[in-house]
């Protein structure tokens, strides 16, 4: 997730952006992962993404992208990939979970101490807050992935890429992610006759 952090081109983790559209520049100030936890017998981990701004579908492909590179055997580098001029299809993560945590007034607390006036804060209702989050939010999430198994069905296709070769029903990780792959291959190619890449030779 750290590969995220810092000022990059988010143009593959949205929708209708391209590379030379300024506002799909994007800063992440940072990101955590929790150490694993137990719910019911599935096993969890809280990802924290604390950014400036947010392009829709941005989270849920970060998440897909991270996922890919844990369970697949995707090269981190991918990540990297996805910020440059090429277009690669990034699938989304289910919605399942995401909310957002807490708003940050940061710069505009500076400007109300200039003023004279109090920052706006939360920690003094962290108690609370977490009480009301834990009963109205994460129980029911909790609830509706053991009901709907939305996760167990995406990691299952997330799993059915895994290696670096085709799985036995011949598809492969960067038949649906390899664009940037194809691309940095035709720019090595002589550009005599154009040659089409099989499956077998998106292999890092």
């Amino acid at each position: 997730m750290k590969q995220y952090e810092g000022s990059h081109n988010f143009h593959n983790f949205t929708l209708g952006k391209t590379f030379k559209d300024p506002s799909a520049q994007r800063y992440m100030k940072g990101t955590s992962v929790s150490e694993p936890f137990i719910i019911e017998g599935t096993e969890w981990v809280s990802i924290k993404i604390h950014g400036q701004s947010f392009m829709l579908h941005q989270i849920r492909k970060m998440i897909c992208m991270a996922s890919l590179v844990v369970r697949t055997g995707c090269p981190i580098t991918r990540i990297s990939d996805c910020f440059g001029p090429a277009k690669i299809n990034i699938p989304k993560a289910p919605a399942l979970g995401l909310l957002l945590e807490c708003p940050v007034y940061e710069t505009y607390n500076e400007r109300l101490a200039e003023m004279g006036y109090n920052n706006i804060e939360f920690s003094g209702y962290e108690a609370e807050m977490n009480a009301f989050k834990m009963k109205n939010i994460y129980d029911k999430i909790y609830a509706e992935e053991i009901k709907e198994n939305v996760y167990h069905g995406f990691f299952e296709f997330l799993d059915t890429f895994k290696g670096s070769g085709a799985t036995k029903e011949g598809k492969h990780i960067f038949d649906f992610l390899g664009a940037v792959f194809n691309n940095q291959m035709e720019n090595k190619e002589p550009k005599k006759e154009p040659k089409a890449l099989k499956a077998q030779d998106n292999v890092d």
